[in-house]
């Protein structure tokens, strides 16, 4: 990406404001708006030319907050860096990292942000995508490590923080969208979720956005009351039913494993020793009530 030449100052209402931007908070526009009164305007705002012509419109690439509360505070013209002859995906690549470092995002909106983010870097890089055999899977995985790494910088996210909210903005799709703000809104929320198959968490996500208090996640509680169940037939029918506790062990194991990291087996193992089921499947209850 092209980095913005010096400064200029550009009459507040000619500069075009793309249609697809993200929906401004009112609060951050009153919370810049009393920055911008005590301190002033301390970080221009970006916008690009989108063509050759001395009279060529401006359009906004960051700065969508701090260019409405100048409009508000009745400001003529505004301090803009500008980039000339930007495409359409460098520009919202540039947008979405200016979110992702300025504002605080929802869980739902930075999984969707990234997994927005990684779509564009494959489109700039597509060399990424390629067919399915090993040469390219491997090569698909360096590239991933790279979009990883290279988001990571730019936006001071932890790398980890970065691939989780990918995987979760790209299993889930267009239904990341409607869960923003809602009681679905939350880290565990979306990865139960994206374990769903769509048609699955459809209803659950309809009854959310309608302002209903549901977790995804009702299915685990059932999980664990279920092999809570069967611990206690195996007491009550002795060895008869050992062979089907087992199996639910097993089960259980599996289901703890791919829900934690391998370094916390020992935390894991210490707390189910110290712990009754009956106990943890209460605080689950009313955990998701």
């Amino acid at each position: 990406m092209q980095a913005p030449r010096k400064t200029e100052l550009i009459d507040v209402d000619a500069i075009k404001v793309p249609l697809h931007r993200r929906q401004l908070s009112e609060s951050a526009v009153a919370s810049m708006m009393e920055s911008i009164r005590n301190l002033g305007m301390r970080t221009p705002i970006t916008v690009r030319m989108l063509d050759e012509e001395a009279t060529s419109e401006p359009e906004l690439v960051t700065g969508g907050h701090r260019l409405e509360a100048a409009k508000r505070l009745g400001w003529e013209r505004i301090e803009c860096f500008v980039v000339e002859h930007e495409s359409d995906a460098l520009a919202r690549l540039w947008e979405i990292d200016e979110n992702l470092i300025r504002h605080a995002l929802s869980p739902a909106q930075e999984a969707a942000a990234i997994a927005e983010r990684k779509a564009i870097y494959e489109e700039l890089h597509p060399e990424t995508k390629h067919g399915g055999d090993r040469k390219s899977d491997q090569v698909r995985n360096l590239q991933s490590c790279s979009f990883v790494e290279s988001t990571a910088e730019a936006t001071g996210k932890h790398a980890s923080t970065v691939s989780r909210a990918a995987a979760r903005g790209e299993a889930l799709g267009s239904d990341i969208d409607a869960v923003v703000g809602t009681s679905l809104d939350k880290g565990v929320e979306l990865d139960a979720l994206a374990k769903m198959a769509p048609e699955e968490r459809a209803p659950i996500i309809e009854r959310a956005k309608a302002g209903e208090k549901v977790s995804a996640r009702t299915h685990d509680v059932v999980y664990l009351e279920q092999a809570a169940d069967l611990k206690e037939a195996e007491k009550r029918n002795g060895t008869a039913n050992r062979v089907v506790e087992m199996n639910a062990a097993e089960q259980f194991a599996q289901w703890l494993l791919e829900r934690s990291d391998l370094g916390e087996l020992d935390v894991l193992v210490s707390w189910l020793q110290g712990t009754k089921p009956k106990d943890v499947i209460a605080y689950l209850r009313r955990k998701a009530a």
